[in-house]
């Protein structure tokens, strides 16, 4: 995020990266996890 502010890029889609990245590595998520279809599906 930091590194996103300094060269001034979109820190929405730097955010967005960072939790699919965090995700995807440390559980081994799919992205399809992430979608907000899937987000609003009952368990």
């Amino acid at each position: 995020m930091i590194e996103a502010k300094k060269a001034e890029d979109d820190l929405v889609k730097a955010y967005t990266n960072y939790i699919k990245e965090y995700y995807v590595g440390s559980f081994g998520a799919e992205v399809e996890t992430y979608n907000q279809e899937s987000l609003k599906k009952p368990p």
